[in-house]
Formats: C-alpha cells, structure tokens, sequence
C-alpha cells in the first residue's frame, strides 16, 4: 500500500468515528434495530476504508453507492439548509470538504457491475430508504421543511447510483472495443 493510500484509509476511519460520535444523541433516540440505518455518511467513510482494504466487489460495490448517496445527499442537505449551516462556517466547511471527498474517493474502489451486487445494495437501500422517511431515522435536521425533496433525492440515488459502475465498464469495454 503507498503511502497516500494508507492515509486515506486512516483518513477515512477518522471521519468515520467522529461521524460516529455525532450520531450518539439520534441512535439513543432510536429503536436498537434500526441503527443499522441511522448513521448514513460515517457509514460510508468506514465501508470506504475497509472495501479499499478488502477486494470483494460486491462489498466494493455496496461501498461506492454508499458513499456516493450519502455524500450527495448531505451536500444536498447544505445547500436547502444554507441558512443554518452558514451561522456554524467551520463545522459546514468540514461537512462540505469531507463529503466532497467521499463522493470523489468512491470512484477509487471501481467497482464491477454485477446482478447479485446490484440486488443487495437495492436491498438495503430500499429498506435504508424506507427506515428514513416512513420510520423517521432521516439524519436529524434544523427543521423538516425540505424532507420531500431530500427523500425524493435518496429514492432516486437508489436507484440511479447502481448503476453508474455498469455505465462505467459499458464506457471501457467501448473504448477497448474501438482501440482508445
């Protein structure tokens, strides 16, 4: 492993735990059996770490639209939210670096498309999104104002973010085909 590498991994476990930390008063708010899917983005900085640790590509997989949803739906949630993010400057400058940097970082984990991939991570996403905005375990937020909208947004991240690694390989096989 260099030594960038290895950065980013511990980079990503650091982000994971502070993340972790953040989530403390929601998960003891939150029934035991939905934690699972309350800690979205620390979620995705560990599976990040650990799927750039481990080569399985299904668990590659699940990571980069793990990363990819959580990070686009937080950024999302700063933007609608922008005038209360903008009264903490330092704590919304590290969410919108830190979530900059997951959405880029997952396209390091290539991963390949493949069917049983693609029905687990629905799978989870699915009940992940159902959880969210039936059972109410959304991250917290200053007011539910904008929930619509970002639900809408997580629904059509489960669905599209799957299938950016097969448009991805669809692109490459194109351009091995063609010689480029």
């Amino acid at each position: 492993m260099e030594w960038w590498e290895a950065l980013l991994v511990g980079m990503n476990l650091a982000f994971a735990t502070v993340g972790f930390f953040t989530y403390i008063p929601q998960l003891s708010a939150t029934p035991v059996w939905l934690w699972v899917f309350t800690p979205d983005c620390p979620t995705g900085w560990l599976l990040f770490a650990l799927a750039y640790l481990y080569k399985n590509n299904t668990f590659r997989f699940f990571a980069f639209v793990t990363g990819l949803k959580y990070a686009i739906w937080t950024l999302s949630t700063q933007v609608l939210y922008w005038d209360y993010f903008v009264q903490i400057p330092l704590w919304m400058a590290a969410i919108v670096a830190t979530h900059i940097l997951l959405l880029v970082e997952v396209f390091l984990l290539r991963p390949r498309f493949s069917w049983r991939a693609v029905a687990l991570t629905l799978a989870f996403f699915t009940l992940a999104d159902v959880s969210d905005y039936l059972l109410g375990t959304w991250p917290w937020l200053p007011s539910t104002q904008y929930i619509t909208p970002l639900a809408w947004t997580a629904v059509v991240l489960t669905l599209v973010a799957p299938l950016i690694p097969l448009a991805w390989q669809t692109i490459n096989r194109r351009k091995n085909m063609d010689g480029t």
